[in-house]
């Protein structure tokens, strides 16, 4: 009789158990899951970009350059265009250099973007037969060699020849 009352409770007892162990099984493998997707930051591995990978460096953006975004919202319904100055001393000078214009010439490339990988730009040329190919400075496509890049504009070089291809053209 003592045996047939005891049943339930060792079966319970049991149970519990066994789920107790499975939580633990589950936890353990959650916790190695999780160490292998985030290794700690001392072992992650940064490439340090080349010094000569790219002379880019960014410049500063001026404050009346920010000012005239706040004065003139873009979305606002009452933007206007901006009024140009009477006297051209008064326009500001800016000091983001651009490399010189180059003279229309050279191959049927077409700039269709850049990118930017740390200190390391590319670009992406497509050439006259619709192929595209993603480019860094120095290296060369259809016998021109990539001189500089751009946030939307890529310098292109064969001896004395420059190239200058802009994705939105003038």
């Amino acid at each position: 009789m003592m045996r047939a009352q005891l049943m339930p409770f060792v079966g319970s007892a049991l149970l519990l158990a066994t789920t107790f162990a499975a939580a633990i099984a589950f936890a353990a493998q959650l916790k190695a899951t999780k160490e292998r997707q985030e290794p700690d930051v001392e072992q992650q591995v940064v490439p340090k970009a080349s010094a000569a990978a790219s002379p880019y460096q960014p410049t500063m953006r001026s404050d009346a350059y920010f000012n005239a975004i706040f004065e003139r919202p873009l979305f606002s319904p009452t933007r206007r265009p901006d009024k140009p100055a009477a006297n051209p001393q008064e326009i500001p000078e800016t000091t983001e250099a651009s490399p010189p214009e180059a003279p229309e010439l050279g191959p049927d490339f077409r700039l269709l973007g850049t990118a930017t990988f740390g200190d390391a730009r590319t670009a992406l040329l497509a050439a006259a037969d619709g192929m595209s190919t993603w480019v860094g400075d120095g290296q060369s496509m259809e016998g021109w060699t990539v001189k500089e890049i751009g946030n939307d504009w890529v310098l292109l070089g064969r001896d004395a020849e420059r190239l200058r291809l802009e994705i939105y053209p003038k």
